[in-house]
């Protein structure tokens, strides 16, 4: 029987939202530990920053949590906004995190922000690639 928690659940969250967070974490953590450019850079699941918990943070293991620059959120279709509402508002809100994003775990759609260059945020946009670490969630998704 399949679980459907609501929201942001943490680690409460159902088995399948879980199995995703795992792939993801394990895809960037190899992806990374194969270049020595981002040696120190880890994705870390479900880890608490700035008041909330993410479902996955990209972050440099020497500098500590607060070298965060990645977050990446899982929800269902049905929380899109609330979860993009919650993505926009840690982005805006710490100047280290340069890219956030939502994924749908009903249909695997992405959505990224950034920062861009001039300190702003962007808008939203259906975009897989993890610029900063020339990476691309569209291989596992």
């Amino acid at each position: 029987m399949e679980s459907k928690n609501i929201g942001l659940s943490g680690t409460g969250n159902s088995p399948e939202h879980q199995l995703l967070i795992a792939d993801l974490v394990t895809f960037l953590n190899n992806r990374l530990a194969n270049n020595k450019r981002y040696k120190n850079i880890v994705a870390t699941p479900e880890t608490p920053y700035s008041g909330k918990v993410p479902d996955l943070l990209i972050w440099n293991r020497r500098k500590g949590i607060d070298s965060t620059s990645i977050i990446i959120e899982i929800c269902w279709d049905s929380e899109l906004e609330k979860d993009k509402a919650k993505v926009l508002n840690l982005i805006s809100n710490n100047l280290g995190i340069v890219e956030a994003f939502v994924i749908t775990f009903d249909t695997l759609q992405c959505y990224k922000v950034w920062r861009k260059k001039d300190g702003k945020v962007s808008r939203f946009q259906r975009r897989t690639t993890i610029t900063s670490l020339n990476s691309d969630f569209s291989k596992i998704l």
